[in-house]
C-alpha cells in the first residue's frame, strides 16, 4: 500500500523513524501483537515536500 501511495504521489517521500541515529535507518514499522501484549501495529512515516 504504501509503495503504491508512493509511486502515485511523488510529492511525498518516506522518513526514517530510527529514534537511535547510529542504528539501522528504517522508514516503517511493524508491530506484532506478541511483541508487547498490545495491538499490532504499522507504522510509516511520510513527508509532503513542499511545491
Amino acid at each position: 500500500m504504501v509503495s503504491q501511495f508512493l509511486t502515485k504521489h511523488l510529492n511525498f517521500s518516506l522518513v526514517n523513524l530510527s529514534v537511535n541515529p547510529q542504528s539501522e535507518k528504517e522508514s516503517m514499522l511493524q508491530i506484532y501483537p506478541d511483541d508487547y501484549l498490545t495491538d499490532g501495529f504499522f507504522i510509516a512515516l511520510m513527508q509532503k515536500q513542499e511545491a
